[in-house]
């Protein structure tokens, strides 16, 4: 003779079990991978950070500038290349979306903007009066092998005393056994 509850537990009896199952191998996961899973679950972005976040530059120069995601458990990740870019004013400097600012008129300031996921956060560029003076080569002098390669680096010295690396603005031209800037 069958009850009611025999044929309810006939039919619960297989969910049971395999919620069990399920929870035997949670519990199993969870151990062999230390809640990593978990942690990162939990872990929530916090805010972003632009950096520097004060720049003055030459008119007529670039920066690079970077922004990092904060978590709540205070880890950092680069998020530079994800990130909305923006210049309160593209007259005075202009920002791509890599993050790289190109001043262009010069006693000027501006505020550029990263937004990532509804959060922001500012850089000031202060575009200078400054004048190039100098031009450095780095190193000055480099020996290599045939056939390998080398980077040079080129940092300016302006009026107003500052530095700035002109690597990416130099014009760099050789052959043979000379090059130049």
């Amino acid at each position: 003779m069958k009850t009611k509850n025999s044929t309810y537990n006939r039919r619960i009896n297989p969910a049971l079990r395999f919620m069990g199952a399920f929870m035997l191998l949670f519990a199993f996961s969870f151990t062999a991978c230390s809640g990593t899973l978990f942690k990162n679950l939990l872990k929530s972005l916090d805010r972003i950070e632009v950096s520097p976040g004060l720049v003055n530059i030459a008119n007529g120069t670039t920066t690079q500038l970077t922004a990092t995601a904060i978590f709540s458990d205070n880890t950092k990740t680069d998020i530079t290349s994800q990130v909305t870019w923006e210049s309160a004013n593209s007259n005075i400097a202009t920002v791509s979306s890599s993050g790289l600012v190109a001043a262009k008129l010069k006693g000027q300031t501006v505020t550029v903007t990263a937004t990532y996921k509804g959060l922001q956060s500012t850089a000031t560029v202060n575009v200078t009066n400054a004048l190039l003076i100098s031009l450095q080569v780095s190193p000055g002098i480099k020996s290599i092998a045939n056939g390998t390669t080398y980077n040079f680096y080129a940092t300016g010295l302006f009026t107003d005393n500052t530095t700035q690396d002109l690597t990416t603005l130099a014009t760099w031209s050789g052959g043979g056994s000379v090059c130049s800037v």
